[in-house]
């Protein structure tokens, strides 16, 4: 997947996850093995801001799914439990952190052995309310906005950047609204093919 220094993936927040899975397990046996650690890395250090940024609000569990840009589905791919303890654990992320301990997906049927393994008490937690009702993601050109961090907050999101590859879809200007898990506009999420005229995005003579 696609990684750069604002912790954004151009592929949505679906293969985010699966994407994390893959790339945290790597860089702690490197850790382990004495090489280099990874928390000096900026992607590392900015991705659970990101994560927290693109899960929408709504229901009781802080986690009305994803924002789905690109091939995003309304769920992730993988453990967050595990993946969001490994990511904290590694740079000592306050927000990873605190996805880790509240964002509930599929309940305790995710916690498993690999959750109390990665999970260090020891790192500091974070609350949304210690973070800003708005974020600029410039890498990628996403811009999110909500009105609270409440679960029935308002959830905006619109993007204009670089078109990556992949998963990553043509659609500059694309925008969505969410409401407490309600999704009033949005796109169709995972396509093929992966046509512009199947997301929110202006277009003019069908170009």
């Amino acid at each position: 997947t696609t990684v750069m220094s604002d912790g954004v993936t151009g592929e949505g927040s679906t293969y985010w996850m699966y994407g994390i899975e893959k790339v945290l397990h790597w860089f702690e046996m490197r850790r382990v093995a004495g090489d280099p650690a990874f928390e000096n890395i900026d992607w590392f250090a900015n991705t659970g801001t990101y994560g927290i940024y693109a899960a929408l609000p709504g229901g009781t569990d802080n986690f009305g799914g994803n924002i789905r840009f690109d091939d995003a589905n309304p769920e992730y791919w993988g453990n967050p439990y595990n993946e969001l303890s490994l990511l904290a654990k590694a740079t000592r992320d306050p927000v990873a952190q605190w996805l880790a301990n509240e964002l509930d997906h599929n309940g305790e049927t995710k916690k498993n052995a690999y959750r109390y393994m990665f999970y260090d008490p020891t790192v500091p937690t974070a609350t949304p309310d210690d973070l800003e009702n708005w974020r600029f993601f410039d890498d990628y050109g996403y811009f999110i906005w909500r009105n609270s961090w409440a679960n029935d907050a308002q959830h905006f999101a619109i993007r204009s950047g670089q078109h990556s590859h992949g998963h990553s879809k043509c659609d500059d200007g694309q925008f969505m609204i969410n409401r407490a898990g309600v999704p009033y506009i949005v796109n169709l999420g995972y396509a093929i093919p992966r046509y512009t005229q199947d997301a929110n995005v202006l277009l003019v003579d069908g170009t």
